[in-house]
């Protein structure tokens, strides 16, 4: 797809650095960031309309082919990838900028967050979908992230949310969490809201710890 070739999808490139990344150091957030070292806002956007463009297919995953969905599954890894990238790493130096908050509205906005609320339900329900293992290392705990979030209750619950328009306020508090959490295998481990803002244990009764 042209859309996801201009917003610098290489799916290549983007499996070598998950397959690396799978065994080492890294969360799948930290993968992805480094993986689009100068990405911009037009390359997420770009993104998110090769997302829309699928979704033309259809929204349920059980309808689009293999291919379809697999592919599907790069869009939405690169559309992380551009995101944090754009929004964590604005010198481009694929490090977190020490001053990056996760929990600011203004640094994560609510679009935003809807878009990492469906990437993270679209990546599992493509993968179920095709029957796929592909990144199941780098993808880690996210299965269990999910079950998590969908025992705080309905709102909170988003692994079938592939609409961004039907992201609630309490799952943009899980994607603002999830972005900088120190305590799973996804987050960014931000500094400044370590051990403050996280999503699993130790987990108060919700909002708990979660972002505002």
């Amino acid at each position: 797809d042209l859309l996801a070739g201009r917003g610098g999808l290489d799916t290549l490139n983007l499996i070598t650095s998950l397959n690396s990344g799978a065994s080492g150091p890294l969360t799948l957030f930290q993968q992805l960031m480094a993986s689009f070292p100068k990405a911009t806002a037009s390359n997420f956007n770009d993104m998110v309309q090769a997302q829309t463009f699928m979704f033309a297919t259809s929204t349920n995953a059980a309808l689009r082919t293999v291919d379809e969905n697999i592919f599907l599954v790069f869009v939405e890894f690169a559309k992380l990838g551009t995101l944090l990238s754009t929004v964590a790493d604005t010198n481009q130096d694929t490090i977190l900028d020490p001053a990056f908050d996760n929990c600011s509205h203004v640094m994560v906005t609510d679009a935003q967050a809807n878009e990492v609320i469906v990437g993270i339900s679209v990546i599992l329900g493509s993968l179920t979908a095709a029957g796929s293992s592909i990144a199941n290392q780098s993808l880690g705990n996210t299965n269990a992230i999910c079950a998590l979030a969908a025992s705080f209750g309905a709102a909170f619950d988003f692994c079938n949310t592939t609409d961004p328009n039907a992201v609630t306020a309490q799952q943009r508090q899980v994607a603002r969490t999830l972005i900088g959490e120190t305590n799973s295998s996804l987050g960014l481990k931000v500094v400044i809201n370590a051990s403050t803002f996280e999503f699993q244990a130790p987990m108060n009764v919700p909002p708990g710890n979660l972002c505002p």
